[in-house]
């Protein structure tokens, strides 16, 4: 069986105003992440009043292909990263003359 690994993302509903909870997690006047530690979440149990866990995957191309032939595909032709030719795209237009919506992109993708 194969292992797929992913990114789990936590989300907390906490009762508490937003200055407080700021103020708690604040080093040095500064906002961080850090502060989020298993004691600090112990101390403010009673005020956690919600829980969600997102687990996100984003599978590499190799993946794919692999999992493709696990399941009997006996030919699986790999294709180019469509994020690699976006962003060629993109640099190719500056400014005012860069596409601002869906439709625009669409057009000068399809030419």
């Amino acid at each position: 069986m194969r292992t797929i690994k992913g990114i789990f993302q936590y989300g907390l509903t906490i009762k508490m105003s937003k200055e407080e909870l700021i103020r708690k997690i604040s080093v040095n006047n500064r906002t961080s992440f850090n502060s989020i530690t298993i004691l600090f979440l112990k101390e403010i149990i009673d005020k956690i009043i919600n829980i969600k866990i997102c687990k996100t995957i984003q599978l590499s191309g190799n993946t794919y292909v692999s999992l493709l032939e696990e399941v009997g595909f006996k030919y699986v032709i790999p294709s180019h990263s469509g994020g690699i030719v976006a962003a060629k795209l993109f640099e190719q237009y500056s400014g005012k003359e860069r596409p601002k919506d869906l439709a625009t992109i669409d057009e000068l993708i399809k030419r």
